[in-house]
């Protein structure tokens, strides 16, 4: 998305001139994002782009989206009575897994470490999500898309340890 009257080429080749994007590959949509953040949040936004995204998806689209911010409202969840009641329902070694990633709030290339706390983060992305707190998430609700799984260590960006490593899969 960009300005009135920009040329297209030029606005292809210089992000500055974007004031949001959202890419689209094949059948999946992904990377929703206000770059002129005084415009709004993603859900206020981009929802245009959105439905051009899914006219030229064809059969059966999807949407891959970032959960950037999981990780601090982990951390900070277990104030939360809510959040708590769930986090400590977990068995021991998902709750030390988990903490083991805050701790480094970073993805964990563990394999161990990862796999024990991967059923604990899922349901965590799950709460995330279902409260609203995902941006881009709660874009691909607003046109239409259901929650179908957690993609884990999908997010490979620099981003990545703000989520774990996760993102959510929504199918239209």
């Amino acid at each position: 998305m960009a300005a009135d009257g920009m040329d297209v080429e030029t606005v292809k080749t210089v992000p500055q001139l974007h004031l949001a994007r959202l890419f689209r590959d094949g059948s999946t949509i992904y990377g929703a994002k206000v770059v002129n953040r005084v415009l709004g949040k993603p859900v206020e936004v981009c929802g245009p782009l959105v439905e051009a995204a899914l006219k030229d998806a064809g059969n059966q689209p999807r949407a891959l989206s970032t959960l950037h911010g999981l990780t601090d409202w982990v951390a900070k969840g277990v104030d939360d009575n809510e959040t708590a009641e769930k986090f400590f329902s977990f068995n021991i070694e998902e709750i030390d897994a988990i903490k083991k990633m805050i701790e480094k709030h970073a993805m964990i290339k563990d394999d161990y470490v990862y796999n024990a706390g991967k059923k604990g983060i899922e349901l965590l992305a799950e709460e995330f999500i279902q409260k609203g707190l995902g941006d881009e998430a709660s874009l691909y609700q607003s046109k239409g898309g259901q929650f179908f799984s957690i993609d884990h260590r999908g997010d490979t960006s620099e981003y990545a340890d703000a989520s774990f490593g996760a993102m959510a899969v929504f199918k239209f």
